[in-house]
């Protein structure tokens, strides 16, 4: 059994490496996630920057030097505020990762738990666990993945489950337990292709002040993306029927079909836990050349979570005014599409 996983791993990441590239409006796994899970990764990554930071391995906590005033609690400066915490486990062919976000008067916020197979697995960095980061898409030595986002009280707002085929990958997406999408991809020589296949689904969430509901009640369909290494369209997209249709159809189908809605609600949730955390503030990182850098991804995941937008606003009038005056140069040696 061992021998057969080490060989659909080895056949799949040849097939995957010749294979041509989907487009960008194909939607990835990490994709998916960093519109729904951006929120959390923000307010971890502004943790670090606007509270005194403590760290021990995976262990940090986050104080302030003045009176906080958190859950209509006023917490006095050197009191604990927040805390994120990484357990790790591995055997042979499992790694294990299960973190843990507490936020204001000690109260349990968010669970993550990620289970991955493979060979010669390695846990994440400590820089990318306290800035929040996590990559989701299989690396050419995993073989499959499991990932859950949880409430503090164990009730499952997310999961993914990733595997491997002999030809590709499936990736299975469920909102509280029910599923609401199949991501299935095949690569070859000369093609790839992913089919999105979207569900109906009944679930709810409740929490003090907040309650969503959501029931899309609808029979399976769905949307295919075809690459091809040479033609005169190299690009097709297929909606169920198989009838050809434009990127920008495409785009709308897919944006109504999960983005909009599922996509959308998740971040609700997200965003209804990051109440619980310490407040932060927006805090451009950097110096010189990789200033630039890190405001733009800040700023990114900042609009993914839909939050502050004021200061996105501002940041880029900042950066069209910079360029105008000659304080910020861009060069620009992408090539022409």
């Amino acid at each position: 059994m061992k021998l057969l996983a080490i060989f659909i791993l080895l056949l799949g990441s040849l097939n995957a490496t010749a294979a041509p590239k989907l487009p960008r409006v194909a939607f990835g796994v990490d994709d998916l996630i960093k519109e729904f899970r951006a929120p959390l990764q923000l307010k971890i990554s502004e943790l670090s920057k606007n509270y005194i930071v403590q760290k021990e391995g995976y262990n940090a906590s986050y104080k302030s030097h003045t009176n906080v005033n958190c859950l209509w609690t006023n917490i006095p400066g050197g009191e604990v505020l927040a805390k994120v915490q990484l357990n790790i486990k591995k055997g042979e062919d499992t790694l294990s990762e299960s973190a843990y976000y507490t936020g204001c008067k000690d109260q349990l916020n968010l669970k993550e738990l990620i289970v991955t197979k493979g060979s010669d697995l390695k846990p994440i960095s400590k820089k990318q666990f306290f800035n929040g980061e996590r990559s989701f898409a299989l690396k050419k030595n995993e073989t499959s993945k499991l990932y859950r986002l949880m409430s503090w009280d164990d009730v499952e707002l997310f999961r993914l489950t990733i595997r491997r085929t002999v030809n590709g990958k499936i990736a299975e997406f469920f909102i509280r337990e029910q599923r609401f999408m199949n991501a299935t991809y095949n690569f070859n020589d000369d093609q790839s292709r992913v089919i999105y296949t979207f569900y109906g689904y009944n679930v709810s969430y409740s929490r003090k002040h907040s309650q969503w509901s959501m029931n899309r009640g609808r029979s399976a369909y769905a949307l295919k993306v075809i690459a091809k290494d040479s033609g005169i369209s190299p690009v097709t997209y297929l909606n169920s029927d198989n009838t050809p249709i434009a990127a920008a159809t495409f785009q709308r189908f897919f944006s109504y079909s999960v983005l909009q809605g599922t996509i959308a609600r998740l971040a609700d949730f997200i965003k209804w836990h990051n109440w619980i955390f310490p407040t932060t503030e927006f805090q451009a990182t950097g110096v010189q050349n990789s200033r630039f850098l890190d405001e733009l991804r800040l700023t990114f995941t900042r609009l993914l979570s839909n939050t502050d937008l004021n200061l996105v606003r501002n940041l880029v009038q900042e950066y069209i005014k910079s360029i105008e005056e000659g304080l910020l140069k861009v060069i620009d040696n992408r090539p022409k599409e």
